[in-house]
């Protein structure tokens, strides 16, 4: 998960039929005049407590809490999300079972993806589980 400041600009790239797309924002792309204002805020550190005492504004209203193959970031984002009350949609990827040990509930650690979905489901009754098409 990654953090810039909101209303930071990016830079326009250009696509193989000529049409732009927004690049992603670096601070470089942040004083073009031709940069296109992104709706978002994209995180670039890690997601811990002493970021979220720095940006408790933009955890406690943001519209969600998003993150697509997060890697070791997506137990700290439902973490942020649950104690910030703002809905979250993470794609977990890796378990990183040696390197993030987790207990599980009952005993045992997680080792499997499917034990990683019922560790991360079991931190909160309303969190559900779907398939993406």
């Amino acid at each position: 998960l990654e953090y810039s400041s909101a209303g930071e600009r990016c830079a326009p790239v250009s696509s193989a039929d000529g049409g732009e797309i927004p690049d992603t924002p670096t601070g470089a792309h942040a004083t073009d005049p031709t940069a296109v204002p992104l709706p978002f805020s994209h995180l670039r550190r890690p997601l811990d407590a002493h970021l979220e005492r720095e940006i408790p504004a933009l955890l406690s209203t943001a519209s969600a809490l998003v993150g697509m193959h997060p890697d070791e970031a997506t137990e700290p984002i439902i973490d942020a999300a649950l104690r910030h009350g703002r809905p979250f949609a993470v794609v977990p990827c890796c378990v990183f079972a040696r390197a993030l040990p987790k207990l599980m509930q009952g005993g045992g650690h997680v080792s499997t993806y499917e034990q990683l979905l019922a560790y991360l489901q079991a931190k909160h009754p309303a969190i559900k589980r779907t398939h993406l098409p």
